[in-house]
């Protein structure tokens, strides 16, 4: 379309003059960088690992995947193999069934979820205060006592079980219905919905990613797991305008690098079958040799870490150093690979691996340099293809990465 065009890493957006207040509105609140000379020249440049779709109060803006290989279906599996996807899970639950390119998270979402709701909605016994005229379930014998001896019809202050829908599971449904409840279109559908989770009191209303990590499925609960990844990324990732009369007005924007990054670190634990693969939740100092200077850093993924190696003075350490690098088209690149020797040098490390996705399957690459100035001297690279026809062949493929990856560190 003529008002969105991409540069290399970048999505290059031409803003109307009567978008100027939304996109104010939308950058602040995704906290996009917006600098002036943008602004004042109506342009918002994003990158490129943004996908998904921005709607103004004028239009639709779709922010194109920078692969043409895959669709935001092929996203949304990789999402839920990060998020739901558990080692002894059918293959089935990977099939992509929406077809279409432009994924309406909303719609997918609330139609998934009235299908489960037919099926069986998930109760689950909890304890409410109740008076009763007997002793039953858990007693308060200090307030029952006041109540008998002030003659009351009902003394008894008790606890007791009763099947309620306030759980974790509904608690991510209840926070994407009110997220979507102020958008007009969907308002009395989702209102309807949200009736029949009245138990619901504190529903999830940020972090779903998180809370979706955190439930554990079983036989009944486990159909809902697409609605869940449906409910989390409406949390996580979609915004709505308030401006004027365009209340409601729904964007939705997922960073793909970021996911993939968390998509290959799910891969190589759960499906490596090798213990050793670890990650940092801080940033590492990584002190110039000088002792001025201090810059911190922090690799993706380490394995064989040590906090204090004494092979290493008593620092740390990692056998290996493993980057991921969602570009598809180009491997081995210059910063990229300066990097993964600054970490290697840094952790004493013997081997590096940077990680790739690819649309087929493909075997890994090396770089060899030279072995009298660098050390390891030699930097692999792996291809997880992303682009699986269906559960069964994309689950095979990413197990095939894993292995080479294993058979690499370990050679």
């Amino acid at each position: 379309m003529p008002e969105l065009e991409g540069i290399k890493n970048q999505t290059i957006i031409a803003i109307q003059d009567n978008e100027k207040d939304f996109f104010d509105e939308f950058t602040k609140i995704r906290r996009i960088k917006w600098p002036k000379e943008q602004r004042d020249n109506n342009l918002l440049i994003l990158s490129a690992s943004m996908v998904g779709y921005i709607v103004t109060p004028f239009r639709t803006i779709k922010l194109p995947i920078k692969y043409p290989e895959i669709t935001f279906s092929h996203i949304l599996r990789m999402y839920m193999y990060t998020h739901t996807f558990r080692k002894n899970d059918s293959a089935r639950e990977l099939d992509i069934t929406e077809k279409e390119e432009d994924l309406d998270i909303i719609n997918s979402f609330l139609k998934s979820l009235k299908i489960e709701l037919i099926n069986g909605i998930i109760r689950s016994y909890k304890l409410y205060p109740k008076m009763d005229s007997k002793v039953k379930g858990k007693v308060n014998w200090n307030k029952s006592l006041v109540h008998i001896l002030k003659r009351d019809e009902i003394p008894v202050v008790t606890e007791q079980f009763r099947l309620s829908t306030d759980n974790s599971i509904n608690r991510l449904i209840v926070g994407a219905l009110r997220k979507i409840s102020v958008d007009p279109r969907y308002k009395g559908e989702v209102s309807n919905l949200l009736d029949i989770f009245e138990d619901v009191k504190k529903p999830i209303e940020r972090n779903g990613a998180d809370a979706l990590k955190n439930i554990v499925f079983n036989s009944n609960t486990n159909r809902y797991r697409k609605v869940l990844n449906y409910a989390s990324l409406i949390i996580d990732s979609s915004d709505y305008s308030d401006l004027g009369n365009q209340t409601g007005l729904q964007s939705f924007i997922l960073n793909f690098d970021a996911l993939y990054e968390d998509f290959v670190i799910k891969v190589l634990e759960q499906e490596s079958n090798v213990e050793g693969f670890t990650t940092w939740g801080l940033m590492h100092d990584f002190s110039i040799s000088d002792q001025i200077n201090t810059v911190t850093y922090k690799p993706d993924i380490l394995f064989k870490y040590k906090k204090e190696d004494p092979d290493n003075e008593y620092k740390e350490s990692s056998y290996g150093v493993l980057d991921c690098k969602n570009k598809a088209y180009s491997i081995f690149k210059n910063a990229d690979v300066y990097q993964v020797l600054s970490y290697a040098r840094k952790l004493c490390s013997k081997k590096i691996v940077l990680l790739y996705p690819s649309f087929n399957i493909r075997k890994y690459e090396k770089l060899n340099l030279d072995y009298d100035i660098f050390d390891p001297s030699t930097i692999y690279a792996v291809f997880v293809n992303i682009a699986g026809e269906n559960g069964t062949t994309f689950l095979e493929n990413l197990r095939a990465f894993a292995k080479e990856v294993v058979d690499i560190l370990i050679m």
